[in-house]
């Protein structure tokens, strides 16, 4: 919570940084055979597990051949910081459900809940 921004890699850290509150970007780069195979099968809009929750792209994603150290230099150089805090409140609504129990007692409650 104490960057000013940051570059990450799409996957749980990028979810972190948004919980956090940090303005960040995201890139991932694979294997060009795997990418191949995976693009194919891809049937979801977005990489980073922020822009899945929102449905929408509050953090650019740089993915294959778009992460670029100047496409990155240029997306961190522009962040629209206010815009992505407000998106990360959101997340952090989201997250949190619509309860006041701690995460844990949730998990509890779930696990134990009766079917």
């Amino acid at each position: 919570a104490a960057m000013d921004q940051a570059l990450a890699t799409s996957g749980t850290v990028g979810l972190e940084l948004a919980v956090a509150g940090v303005p960040h970007v995201i890139a991932y780069k694979m294997n060009p055979l795997t990418w191949a195979i995976v693009r194919g099968k891809l049937t979801v809009k977005y990489a980073h597990l922020a822009n899945l929750l929102l449905d929408r792209g509050a953090v650019p994603e740089f993915i294959q051949d778009a992460a670029r150290a100047d496409a990155l230099d240029s997306a961190l150089s522009s962040l629209d910081r206010a815009d992505q805090k407000q998106a990360f409140d959101e997340i952090r609504r989201l997250l949190a459900g619509e309860t006041t129990q701690t995460p844990a007692t949730q998990a509890a409650t779930f696990v134990l809940k009766e079917k």
